[in-house]
């Protein structure tokens, strides 16, 4: 068993204890979990609160700086177009004089062109970086909606995105996966699928998908909803019915599938709870297994889900969470 094996369950275990011990005070487990480790850096923090501040002050004070700037320049802008606009006209207006008296422009036209050719590009600048909107792709739109929840939100700004989006790569629905994997919407995932199908783009769910943010990071899309923090059965069968392979191997070419990793074992709305997690833990496995996850995949250690079920069942009757009966029970409500 690997060193991770054995690390793992026991940080579970600390942050478990602590959640337990806050919940019977009547704290929200996982904040009291954030103020423990919050304290043990306070100190640290003290003596750093100093050079941070000096920091940020002089970022405050550069960013502050380059505002007055870009304010200044825009006004400026906007001061040469309405010129340039002005002579303009007062040339179009005069061009029947100007005839009638025999004379030209000359070098007088360059006057208005040399003023559009400053002022227009600062505007156009300006009014892409300062207006609603200006840098909101239509794939920002759609990850914009994704992290708000927001299925209508979506569906608007897929339906605004005309065959903008590519079914992999940079701004694609692939990203789109990923980014409702993130969030773990069930809803939203089933909106990008279904609307990548009708462009006539399907996103394959069994081909790594890269992060959005590091493209050197990629996944299965089975595998990123398992590792969520908390795993979505709704997810999983959303995924499940738009072609996701319950078998798929790992990216990393670690040979671990899904079936594998949720074998060490999940957590659960209710972490401070072993039995919940356990539960949770079930549930899930009973669901891959039902869509046809091989439970006598080898990965690369050598190891079937089964091992990985059992050590963690057994970390959990050694920390004294469950009992022997416990994981006896759980070991024969899931066929691993």
């Amino acid at each position: 068993m690997p060193v991770a094996q054995g690390i793992l369950p026991k940080v579970r275990l600390q942050v478990d204890r602590v959640g337990a011990l806050a919940a019977a005070f009547g704290v929200d487990g996982r904040r009291a979990a954030g103020r423990m480790f919050a304290r043990s850096h306070a100190c640290r923090a003290k003596r750093q609160t100093g050079g941070k501040a000096v920091g940020f002050t002089l970022l405050f004070s550069a960013m502050m700086a380059l505002g007055v700037l870009l304010l200044v320049v825009g006004f400026v802008a906007l001061g040469c177009f309405v010129a340039a606009t002005v002579v303009s006209i007062a040339f179009f207006l005069r061009r029947k004089r100007r005839a009638a008296e025999g004379k030209k422009l000359g070098w007088l036209v360059a006057i208005p062109i040399a003023l559009y050719a400053v002022s227009i590009p600062v505007l156009i600048f300006l009014a892409v970086v300062f207006l609603p909107g200006g840098f909101t792709s239509d794939y920002g739109s759609c990850v914009s909606a994704i992290a708000s929840h927001d299925e209508d939100g979506l569906q608007d700004a897929l339906a605004s995105s005309k065959g903008s989006l590519a079914s992999s790569g940079e701004n694609s629905y692939e990203g789109l996966v990923w980014e409702a994997l993130s969030y773990n919407d069930a809803v939203c995932l089933r909106v990008v699928l279904e609307h990548a199908e009708e462009q006539g783009r399907p996103v394959d769910l069994n081909r790594p998908i890269a992060d959005p943010d590091n493209a050197d990071e990629e996944e299965c899309a089975l595998l990123i909803a398992v590792q969520s923090p908390v795993v979505s059965c709704e997810v999983l069968r959303v995924l499940l019915e738009f072609g996701a392979d319950p078998g798929c191997s790992s990216a990393s070419g670690s040979g671990t599938t899904p079936l594998h990793w949720v074998a060490r074992g999940l957590w659960s709305p209710d972490s401070s709870n072993a039995y919940a997690r356990v539960d949770c833990t079930v549930d899930v496995a009973a669901l891959l297994i039902d869509a046809g996850a091989d439970v006598e995949a080898l990965d690369a250690q050598g190891f079937v889900p089964r091992d990985y079920f059992e050590q963690y069942l057994s970390d959990l009757v050694e920390n004294g969470e469950i009992t022997e009966e416990d994981m006896d029970a759980a070991l024969n409500r899931v066929p691993l």
